[in-house]
């Protein structure tokens, strides 16, 4: 009885896992669609001052009577927005890709976790390859830290010293 009750002890121990997992998985989802949901409205302020500064220009150009200080507040707005959506479009990928992250064991092919030092199936010692970070500089124009083969800062567009 004792070899039945390990089986099923084994079994309920996985099913746990994939429990907690699916459990890990729902608030990573939960937690991309309100940072979705922020940059959404983010996006529809910023849409709403660019309208506002496209109309005072408009007329400004009509009337000859042209002066960049008029813009300066809604210019200085849409970039703080545009900063605000940036950041939150990394912290989601950031999220996407750590919820993501399997490996396979090279022996059997069997998924591992980072924090398994051997299979699980084959007792073959667990390699996790490292992660290539690449250099980043920051914008001359709005102070972000950019990859540094950049052409064009990701988030005020601005060319770059590579160019």
């Amino acid at each position: 009885m004792s070899d039945f009750q390990n089986k099923i002890g084994g079994g309920l121990n996985k099913i746990q896992g994939s429990i907690q997992q699916g459990k890990q998985k729902l608030q990573v989802a939960q937690e991309i669609s309100q940072i979705q949901q922020s940059v959404y409205i983010l996006r529809q302020k910023r849409q709403e001052l660019i309208v506002q500064m496209g109309s005072k220009l408009y007329k400004k150009l009509r009337l000859n009577e042209m002066n960049d200080s008029d813009f300066q507040g809604i210019t200085t707005d849409i970039e703080a927005i545009d900063k605000e959506i940036y950041n939150q479009s990394i912290t989601m990928e950031a999220l996407r890709s750590s919820s993501q992250e399997a490996y396979m064991c090279a022996s059997c092919g069997t998924e591992v976790k980072p924090s398994d030092k051997f299979c699980g199936s084959c007792g073959t010692p667990v390699v996790i390859p490292e992660k290539m970070e690449e250099s980043t500089t920051p914008c001359h124009s709005c102070e972000e830290n950019i990859p540094s083969s950049a052409v064009y800062c990701p988030c005020c567009g601005h060319a770059t010293a590579a160019l």
